[in-house]
């Protein structure tokens, strides 16, 4: 599926000099995840100044099958007039 990343890329990821991008973000975590901290959600929303979803799905690291599958319906369009938020 195009634009779903693992994300244990978060610990390199660094912000442009220029600032916050004005692309949409949708960012999933596992609710019960061990590799992956409660607080990387929130500081990717610092990445973008354009819409913005944080969702935490049921499981670890690796999403179900049916969990999978709604993703689609879960991201966010890829710009917009509006800023950032989370939901």
């Amino acid at each position: 599926m195009s634009g779903v990343r693992d994300t244990t890329v978060v610990p390199l990821h660094r912000a442009p000099d220029a600032g916050r991008t004005p692309v949409g973000l949708s960012f999933f975590g596992g609710a019960d995840d061990p590799l992956i901290s409660a607080d990387v959600g929130a500081r990717w929303s610092g990445s973008t100044s354009g819409p913005y979803r944080h969702d935490v799905l049921g499981g670890g690291h690796f999403y179900t099958p049916e969990i999978r599958r709604a993703l689609p319906s879960r991201i966010v369009p890829t710009h917009s007039a509006a800023s950032g938020s989370a939901s």
